[in-house]
This record gives structure tokens, C-alpha cells and sequence, in this order.
């Protein structure tokens, strides 16, 4: 390999992990004021895309392959939204095998409320750097990237591994029926502690990160769950 082909390829290296790292710390950042109010990042992500589909519903399996979770692990998550009164699941009136979540009157206004926090956020932090057309340049080519990897890392994923489950309330979650809006409000200084908590770990990421060596190119793709989509 010649002196010029190692140079391109190192900078191609470098391209990539600069889009990783600067994707990474733009949405940790953005997504600071949905947490201080109690929403993860993966709950946003289900709650904005069936705040947008068809009657506020969409089929578990299309959720889980969306978030590229297996079947298991969105199973969990679908369970602590139910359990926080966020969704409700019910079989398709048009196909028993079919699973759907959908946003109750709750969880509807969490989403809308969400969405509203994410816009601010892009433009008090994204726009600024980027116009909305480079956005838009930007997404077609990582959708596809993702597309190309589609069939890889999602695979073997039906409607069988999904049930509808009536699980009980449990008393040690966060109570999200009750107070404002159906949430019970967060005092000052339990935003203040959550807010300094996210700060800390960001700030920790960033030291992290820009302290890390490079690590050298590897040709090994990573390796993914042979039984993806049973139950964990």
C-alpha cells in the first residue's frame, strides 16, 4: 500500500469518527431538556413517531426495527410506557398476529410536549451550524448508509415475539397520571440535581473522548444476536 492510499484512508477514518462524535454530543445536547423532564431518549424516539402515524398507532415490530432494538428489548421498553399509562397495546382489527402500540390521551400530550422541546432545542443548537438543507443532504446519505445495513442488522423480527400484556402498576416507578398535565411536576431542586447529573456526564463524555487514542481500523463487522427478536 502506497504512502497516498494510507493518508486517504486515515482520512477517511478521521471523516468518519468526526460525523460519529459530532452526531453523538449534538443530540446528547439537544436532548438535555426532554430528560430534566423525565422522558429517555429511546421513550422520546417511540413517543414522536406514534405522535405522527396514523391515529397515534403503529405496530410493535416497525417500533422495534425504527429504534433497532430487538424484539426483547422493545418488549421492556413497551412495558415501562404501559406501565407509565404513555401506550396501550392492542391487536389489529385486521390481523390477530399484529401487535400495535398505541399513545394514550397521556402520552399524547407527553409526546406533543416533547417534540416541542426537541424543535427549540434544534434551532437554538443545530441551525445555527447548519442550514436545513444541509440537515436534509445529511439525513439522505445516512438513511443510505442505513439502508444498505438494513437487512444485516434487522432480520428475523415478526409480530410472534410481541404480546399484549396487562402488566400492574408498579408503585415504584414515577406516577405520570397525576398532577399538571398528568404528571406530577418535578420540584427545583429535583431539576436542578437531574440537570447537573446530565451536565456531569456529558462533560465526562466530551473529557472522554477527546483523551481517547484512535483506534486502529478493524475489518471485524461487529456480531449480532444469532436469536434476534426472542424475548429476553
Amino acid at each position: 500500500m502506497t504512502a497516498n492510499a494510507v493518508t486517504q484512508d486515515d482520512k477517511l477514518i478521521d471523516d468518519w469518527l468526526s460525523i460519529v462524535d459530532s452526531v453523538e454530543r449534538a443530540q446528547r445536547r439537544m436532548l438535555i431538556d426532554i430528560e430534566r423532564s423525565g422522558v429517555s431518549p429511546a421513550t422520546f424516539q417511540v413517543l414522536q413517531l406514534l405522535l405522527r402515524a396514523e391515529d397515534h398507532r403503529l405496530p410493535m415490530s416497525r417500533l422495534a426495527k425504527s429504534l433497532s432494538m430487538t424484539g426483547g428489548g422493545f418488549t421492556k421498553l413497551a412495558d415501562r410506557m404501559a406501565r407509565d399509562g404513555l401506550i396501550d397495546r392492542r391487536h389489529s382489527d385486521t390481523d390477530r398476529r399484529v401487535i400495535r402500540a398505541q399513545l394514550t390521551e397521556q402520552g399524547e400530550q407527553l409526546a406533543i410536549e416533547s417534540v416541542q422541546r426537541f424543535r427549540e432545542s434544534l434551532s437554538d443548537y443545530l441551525l445555527p451550524s447548519m442550514s436545513p438543507a444541509t440537515v436534509h443532504a445529511l439525513a439522505q446519505a445516512m438513511n443510505a448508509l442505513s439502508d444498505s445495513l438494513a437487512t444485516e442488522f434487522i432480520t428475523g423480527l415478526d409480530e410472534s415475539v410481541f404480546e399484549v400484556v396487562a402488566t400492574p402498576r408498579d408503585p415504584s416507578l414515577p406516577d405520570r397520571r397525576s398532577g399538571r398535565n398528568g404528571r406530577e411536576p418535578w420540584t427545583d431542586a429535583q431539576r436542578a440535581a437531574h440537570r447537573a447529573a446530565l451536565e456531569a456526564e456529558i462533560e465526562a463524555a466530551e473529557n472522554a473522548t477527546a483523551a481517547a487514542p484512535t483506534p486502529p481500523p478493524s475489518s471485524d463487522l461487529p456480531s449480532h444476536d444469532p436469536h434476534f427478536g426472542t424475548i429476553e
